[in-house]
């Protein structure tokens, strides 16, 4: 009489450094093991033997894993998307420094007034 269950093994090999998992049953681990044993010592020598041995393992419900390659991508500097271009920074910086020297009210930091720009432009063609 046959039992009204089955138990079953999950193994985990690895071969050529690719991950094979799969559930194999009790009885057929004796098997699984005889048959790791033996192409072991073929796997370097012999491609053929590599390829029976996943055909064999194929055929006890050992499936290979397949992992998702991580994401690659190029690392690149974030693109300027506002701000102040450093040639514009180093020409506000003297529009300032002239405004000051010409009695206007100007900050130090922010915005520099548009007539105040024009005032510097004008001075300057």
């Amino acid at each position: 009489m046959s039992s009204p269950f089955e138990v079953k093994k999950l193994v985990t090999i690895t071969i050529d450094g690719k991950e094979y998992k799969g559930e194999v049953a009790e009885d057929a681990m004796e098997n699984l093991e005889k048959l790791g044993k033996a192409f072991s010592t073929k796997l370097t020598a012999y491609e053929k033997s590599r390829d029976d041995l996943l055909d064999a393992l194929s055929e006890a419900g050992v499936e290979r894993v397949v992992e998702a390659p991580a994401p690659s991508y190029i690392a690149r500097p974030a693109k300027r998307t506002a701000g102040t271009s450093p040639d514009r920074t180093m020409k506000l910086a003297q529009i300032r420094a002239w405004a000051k020297e010409a009695g206007y009210e100007v900050s130090d930091r922010g915005r520099v007034p548009t007539e105040i720009e024009e005032a510097y432009d004008k001075a300057h063609s």
